[in-house]
């Protein structure tokens, strides 16, 4: 297991496809990269973004703090609070989206979980104890159905076929991804590392992992899991 102490918590700038070009060198050949930003060719309401995500359908999902937009190459949507057309309505300070098996969008804000049902289009708050007051930093829909939700008001999951989210965790989470093998790993806010084992249904906890005992994005390549925090590089 390595761990890479690095803050790419935020993407900063608006989606900044720089107007220049990126050599990248790889496998002893040089590939050229054009990148450009697409803030001068659509109405982009903000130019902090938070995360990206593209669903099932080919659109982005761009997370900000000035709402939630959608992308199709062409021209954005924009979702936020609106006071007079509920069924849209958003908290402004979106952290992140994913999608489920049956490519509905649950988002994660700074004020709770929500969910977009594509088919209507329409926004609905989750209503559940602590978790609709809690600022949702990540959100995992698991190979075997379900769904994880880390806030700073601990670790929900909501098992498949269930309708209701239990609090797994009473930590400030702030990571949960799945490996290969079908393990949950949860990244905490000075509370170590954790690892779900489905089949044993047991967590295993991971302390000292770096200085601050933190793990706020993890992810997995060949190498193993790495998990990353604001302050520079460790391994």
């Amino acid at each position: 297991m390595h761990f890479a102490h690095r803050n790419c918590e935020y993407i900063l700038g608006v989606i900044y496809l720089l107007c220049f070009p990126v050599w990248l060198w790889a496998d002893n050949k040089v590939n050229t990269y054009h990148f450009k930003s697409i803030s001068t060719s659509v109405n982009f309401p903000t130019n902090e973004v938070r995360k990206l995500f593209q669903d099932s359908q080919g659109y982005i999902w761009i997370s900000t703090y000035n709402g939630l937009l959608r992308y199709d190459g062409y021209s954005i949507v924009v979702y936020k609070p609106d006071g007079v057309n509920h069924g849209r309505s958003i908290d402004s300070f979106v952290n992140m989206v994913a999608e489920d098996k049956e490519n509905n969008l649950w988002i994660g804000t700074h004020n709770g979980l929500y969910v977009l049902h594509k088919e209507t289009d329409e926004i609905e708050k989750i209503i559940s104890p602590l978790l609709q007051v809690s600022n949702v930093e990540s959100i995992l829909y698991a190979s075997n159905g379900d769904l994880w939700v880390g806030s700073n008001k601990g670790l929900f999951r909501r098992k498949a076929g269930g309708r209701t989210f239990d609090c797994e965790k009473n930590m400030d989470i702030k990571s949960v991804i799945e490996d290969r093998e079908g393990q949950i790993w949860i990244g905490t806010w000075e509370q170590g590392l954790l690892r779900y084992n489905p089949q044993e249904e047991l967590y295993y906890t991971y302390e000292g992992i770096n200085p601050g005992n933190s793990a706020h994005v993890i992810f997995q390549d060949e190498a193993g899991i790495f998990g990353s925090v604001p302050g520079g590089m460790d391994w």
